[in-house]
């Protein structure tokens, strides 16, 4: 809000438009905080990557592992 109410005095907009564009802003701030909150419960493993990967403790021979 801090940012738009100066820029729609300046370019002089309705005020329809100055609403818009702050009901805009909020609708992509919720959806954003919704996307990490969903991340966060569904508790995805984070932090592995391939270079910590145990070829010898997968059930997987090897050449189709190395393959991948």
């Amino acid at each position: 809000m801090a940012e738009v109410i100066p820029i729609a005095k300046s370019q002089r907009w309705e005020p329809a438009e100055g609403v818009r564009a702050l009901l805009a802003e909020e609708a992509a701030g919720r959806d954003a905080a919704n996307l990490r909150t969903r991340r966060t419960r569904a508790a995805f493993p984070t932090g592995k990557t391939f270079h910590i990967w145990n070829e010898g403790a997968s059930s997987i021979p090897v050449p189709p592992q190395t393959a991948l």
